[in-house]
């Protein structure tokens, strides 16, 4: 005998969750699969297709018989925009590239990681540093507006809570900010400008004036 299935060919799809990634574009993107039988549709498909969307995350997928598939999306959180030869690209908060920066594509003000003179770029470790920044100083930490990547491990803040921008070492903030905050009255009080701090030297703040 032959095996039947009920014919329940999918027909409607029904987006949620999503606010960056256009019902219309899902819609498109499941085109290969219209018509097919609900029984039979392969989930791990219906995600695959999804996914090729970059501002995906997860997906949640129900059928509804007789013709309707429900899909929950989970999309990726924009924090902080990347430097590239080619323009700005959008970073989640692992540090993975999202999406080229597009006009209305992120609201609000993102951290901006840019290349110093490391030769390549690890995003992860700029949102790291920031991440010690928050735990060390939180009320410099909300003036980061950008981190640029010296070399493995080492950085130059731009904080607007600061006059000039601040050279530090990953795992060394907790220790070496209270020092420079000690001593930022003297400074301010013997020099009329500053070009640079550096924190990276061990027992010791080098500074540059203007």
């Amino acid at each position: 005998p032959t095996s039947c299935w009920p014919t329940f060919a999918l027909g409607r799809i029904e987006v949620e969750g999503n606010r960056r990634v256009p019902a219309g574009w899902v819609e498109r993107a499941l085109e290969p699969l219209g018509g097919e039988n609900l029984l039979r549709l392969s989930l791990p498909a219906v995600e695959r297709l999804v996914a090729t969307n970059p501002w995906v995350a997860a997906v949640t997928i129900d059928k509804r018989l007789p013709g309707r598939l429900r899909l929950k999306l989970a999309e990726r959180e924009p924090a902080a925009l990347l430097r590239t030869a080619t323009g700005l690209v959008i970073l989640d908060g692992e540090g993975r590239v999202i999406a080229p920066l597009r006009p209305g594509a992120v609201e609000g003000d993102l951290l901006l990681v840019s290349l110093g003179a490391a030769t390549e770029i690890d995003p992860r470790a700029a949102l790291a540093i920031a991440a010690e920044l928050e735990r060390a100083a939180p009320d410099w930490a909300a003036t980061l507006s950008e981190v640029q990547l010296l070399a493995e491990d080492d950085f130059r803040l731009f904080l607007g809570a600061l006059p000039f921008p601040v050279a530090v070492r990953l795992g060394t903030l907790a220790e070496r900010l209270p020092e420079l905050r000690a001593l930022l009255p003297e400074i301010e009080r013997r020099y009329p400008g500053i070009d640079f701090v550096d924190l990276r030297f061990e027992r010791r703040i080098v500074f540059q004036p203007v």
